[in-house]
């Protein structure tokens, strides 16, 4: 559970029987008479609880009936900003990192330390090592999705009501890849989902910049729900070379990876598995040893992509991403700020992905391993700043990550 402490600042005043707790120059302040209202204050003051461990502490200096309206009460708080979320510093966690991988001299460390694998990043996937020399972009055909994934930090109900890309943003977006084409080495197809109604118009994408420039290594990610042998075939013979599939997004269903083992496999070069890390998948990897299968049936390479939590841009929850509504309450967090990037992220998701390096490395299981951390993504932007392709300002912004 997600711990809170009192925001800083906040100041109370007693006026006939009331209280006001509210925080200067600031618009959020709450009114009580409840008499339990002082003493979970004066709980949270004293540094960072979950809800359950300060109730708990409550327990023990008033009744239950004077707690009857302990969550009600925790709610009005957060709504006001006055109880807020604590996240672990960004040098926190990393000195819990560091401790955490200490003696794993196993590992592979490239671009000053931020690529970590169990290989080197000269035998990642090709799309990999373009996405750190910079030499990478990645587009967005359409934002809709046949899957409700909790840790989705894009599909807010706002994106996936976008309207997919439309032929002349299509053939601007090319005309933008024409005149980068000598710095590009590598192009993702994301979303939304590519084999759901994205589909047609990311199969001309791949058609057509495969068909113009040979040099481009083409990759997509698939949740693999709507992924048809025919359809794969498709999208090989017009040049696509790596499908991803992020089998977090079914819970590691068995006809999912039945479909890479009996189709993906054969049809593309090159098959990964892309996932968020946090528990959930971390139990289907290790405990129901679907890493050791994916090895088994051909899969070359295991992206663990660190959790991700964007901080809402408002309250409405049309605007605030799955990732944000299940973790910002149910993980503790911490602050990743280096640089240009600042985000929330879960702290047991990259200490799972070093659990699994271990696991890997103990049992001699024959499968890249590659941590797709925040630091990762350090790497990629100013990799690609420096070589010029960090944004795009154009009307294809929305589609296109420079």
């Amino acid at each position: 559970m997600q711990q809170l402490i009192l925001s800083p600042g906040v100041k109370v005043s007693w006026d006939r029987g009331k209280i006001t707790i509210g925080v200067p120059n600031s618009n959020g302040s709450y009114v009580s008479d409840e008499p339990a209202i002082l003493p979970l204050l004066n709980v949270f003051s004293r540094g960072p609880l979950t809800a359950a461990d300060a109730l708990e502490q409550l327990k023990a200096q008033l009744s239950l009936e004077l707690l009857a309206n302990f969550d009600a009460q925790v709610d009005a708080l957060r709504l006001k900003k006055l109880l807020v979320p604590y996240y672990l510093s960004h040098q926190d966690f990393f000195d819990i990192l560091n401790e955490k991988r200490r003696g794993m001299d196993f590992l592979k460390y490239d671009d000053w330390g931020m690529t970590v694998s169990n290989c080197g990043k000269e035998n990642l996937s090709p799309g990999c090592q373009s996405c750190k020399d910079g030499r990478w972009i990645c587009i967005f055909p359409s934002f809709t999705c046949n899957a409700q994934c909790k840790f989705c930090p894009r599909l807010t109900e706002g994106m996936v009501d976008k309207p997919p890309m439309s032929q002349v943003e299509l053939d601007l977006l090319l005309m933008k890849i024409d005149a980068h084409q000598d710095k590009i080495s590598g192009i993702s197809v994301s979303g939304g989902e590519l084999f759901f109604k994205n589909y047609d118009i990311a199969k001309e994408f791949i058609q057509r910049v495969s068909k113009s420039y040979p040099h481009i290594y083409l990759w997509a990610y698939t949740n693999g729900i709507a992924a048809s042998p025919d359809r794969m075939q498709e999208l090989r013979d017009i040049g696509l070379e790596e499908l991803r599939f992020n089998l977090a997004a079914t819970d590691f269903r068995q006809d999912i990876i039945d479909k890479v083992r009996d189709y993906a496999v054969k049809i593309f070069p090159w098959i990964s598995v892309e996932v968020p890390i946090y528990s959930e998948s971390f139990h289907h990897l290790i405990k129901r040893e679907k890493l050791k299968e994916l090895a088994d049936i051909g899969v070359k390479q295991l992206n663990l992509a660190e959790i991700r939590v964007p901080f809402p841009d408002s309250t409405e929850d049309k605007d605030i991403s799955p990732a944000a509504m299940h973790f910002l309450n149910s993980e503790v967090l911490y602050q990743f700020d280096h640089m240009s990037i600042k985000v929330l992220s879960v702290v047991n998701s990259r200490l799972y992905t070093y659990d699994i390096f271990e696991y890997v490395y103990r049992q001699n299981i024959d499968i890249r391993v590659n941590d797709c951390s925040q630091e990762a993504k350090v790497v990629q932007i100013h990799s690609r700043t420096a070589r010029g392709l960090a944004k795009i300002s154009s009307d294809v912004d929305a589609f296109a990550d420079y």
